[in-house]
C-alpha cells in the first residue's frame, strides 16, 4: 500500500470524532510546513503541502492559509499562524505533515501544547495519524509526548555528529566549517586558502588599522 494511503488509512477513525464534534460541517484549517534547511528546501515544503492538501480533501477540512518556515521552527512563523487563527475564529485546525516540522524540542512542545489549549485548537499529524484537542486521553497524551521525545532526540543526535565531524576535521589539521572572509575552501587538500581575490583587501584593512591612523569607521569608508 502506497505511504500516502497507509498514512490516511490511519488517521480515518481519530478524523472521524473531529468531523462529529463541528455538527458535520467542514472545518477550516491552516497548514504548516518547514524545511530543514534551505537546501531542497522548495521541493521539501511542496512535499509536505501536497501530503497535507491531500489529507485535507479527503477528510472534507477547506484548507484556508498555508504557512511554510526554512529552518528551525522560528517564532515569527508560529507568531504569524497564531495571529491568523485569533482574527480567524472559525478556523481552529492545523494541519502538520508530523510533529518534528512543527516542534523539535521540550520547550515547543509545551508551547503546541499551551496553544492547543488557548485556541481550542486541533493539531492533525498526517503521517503520525495523530489529532491533538484540548480534552484528550491521557494515552493520546502519551503517545503525543513520545512523538515530542522522540523529535527532541534526533535534533540532540544529530547535534553530537555534527561536533563529532568537526572534531574529526580539526584532528586531521582541517578547517571546521565555513571558511572565514578572506579564505576559501581547497576541495582536494581539504583545508582553506587566501581567496586570491579577498585576501589582498583583508591584509590592507589590517596593514591601515596598523598604522594607527583609521579606525573601524574610517576604514568602512575607504
Amino acid at each position: 500500500m502506497p505511504e500516502s494511503k497507509s498514512v490516511f488509512a490511519r488517521s480515518n477513525r481519530v478524523h472521524e470524532n473531529s468531523l462529529n464534534s463541528n455538527g458535520g460541517r467542514s472545518p477550516k484549517a491552516v497548514i504548516f510546513a518547514r524545511a530543514a534547511c534551505a537546501e531542497q528546501a522548495d521541493d521539501r515544503i511542496a512535499a509536505q503541502l501536497k501530503l497535507c492538501c491531500d489529507y485535507a480533501a479527503l477528510h472534507r477540512i477547506e484548507v484556508v492559509q498555508k504557512f511554510t518556515s526554512v529552518g528551525k521552527p522560528e517564532r515569527k512563523e508560529l507568531g504569524t499562524m497564531l495571529q491568523f487563527l485569533r482574527q480567524n475564529p472559525d478556523c481552529r485546525v492545523i494541519i502538520v505533515e508530523k510533529t518534528d516540522r512543527l516542534c523539535r524540542n521540550m520547550h515547543d512542545f509545551v508551547a503546541i501544547e499551551n496553544l492547543v489549549e488557548e485556541l481550542e485548537a486541533e493539531l492533525h499529524f498526517v503521517k503520525e495519524g495523530q489529532i491533538v484537542k484540548r480534552h484528550a486521553k491521557s494515552q493520546d497524551k502519551l503517545v503525543r509526548g513520545i512523538f515530542a521525545l522522540l523529535a527532541h532526540n534526533y535534533v540532540l543526535n544529530m547535534q553530537e555528529e555534527i561536533r563529532k565531524g568537526h572534531m574529526a576535521k580539526v584532528g586531521k589539521g582541517q578547517y571546521p566549517g565555513h571558511a572565514p572572509f578572506g579564505y576559501v575552501h581547497n576541495r582536494e587538500s581539504r583545508t582553506v586558502e587566501v581567496d586570491p581575490r579577498k585576501g589582498p583587501l583583508v591584509k590592507l584593512i589590517f596593514d591601515l588599522y596598523g598604522t594607527g591612523t583609521h579606525n573601524v569607521a574610517s576604514l568602512q569608508k575607504e
